[in-house]
């Protein structure tokens, strides 16, 4: 049988529960210990990997519900949603020294990150459509995961953005110098290659850097 757009994995994508192939097991062969290692064994942040076991603990408690299924084996999976190690503050100083030894793209980039606090996915998701520099904000309405084109991870995420002189400036230069310059172009584009957005849809992506 083939599968349902749904089921069907996007290329470059991780899939979480692909990697637990949920058709070779029946609802009662799943135990609380697998559950856990499986978990433990994703390549996905601990907060990603709570909200998967909430998730699922709330699919058997429906299922439980309804009276398919008698017990949740998610319910006692301990899974922590705490950072693994705590993230590397800059002070000014070093944000200075960083961009000085960057070239025009990076250190567009790198001033992007610092002085908005948006996500690597939401920068890289940014088009010269989304920059207004007359009013001096940016709109926040899209980002990239996995070469996937998708919404903001929250609704707070979309609030305009403001853009602070010295960044305003470097994004100029870069578009000046930029081959991509269209509205529809990304800003941080370097390269084009293919993405699937989240309805499935083939479009042109980014070629991009991790910061």
């Amino acid at each position: 049988m083939a599968q349902s757009r749904d089921q069907e994995n996007l290329p470059g994508v991780f899939d979480p529960l692909d990697s637990f192939s949920l058709q070779k097991y029946k609802l009662a062969d799943v135990r609380t210990i697998q559950g856990e290692s499986w978990l433990r064994g994703l390549p996905l942040a601990k907060s990603s990997c709570a909200k998967i076991r909430n998730l699922m603990s709330v699919l058997f408690n429906h299922a439980c519900r309804y009276e398919l299924f008698g017990r949740n084996p998610i319910y006692l999976v301990r899974q922590s949603a705490k950072r693994r190690t705590a993230p590397t503050i800059l002070i000014p100083a070093e944000i200075k020294a960083l961009i000085n030894g960057l070239a025009l793209r990076e250190r567009t980039l790198v001033l992007l990150a610092a002085s908005t606090g948006l996500r690597q996915s939401e920068l890289f998701g940014l088009k010269w459509s989304d920059i207004d520099l007359a009013q001096g904000t940016m709109s926040v309405t899209r980002s990239i995961v996995y070469g996937v084109v998708g919404p903001c991870k929250t609704e707070s995420s979309q609030k305009p953005v403001p853009i602070h002189p010295t960044l305003a400036e470097a994004l100029m230069r870069w578009r000046k110098s930029s081959t991509y310059i269209k509205p529809d172009d990304w800003v941080s584009q370097a390269s084009v290659t293919r993405a699937e957005d989240h309805t499935g849809t083939r479009r042109s992506c980014v070629n991009t850097y991790v910061l």
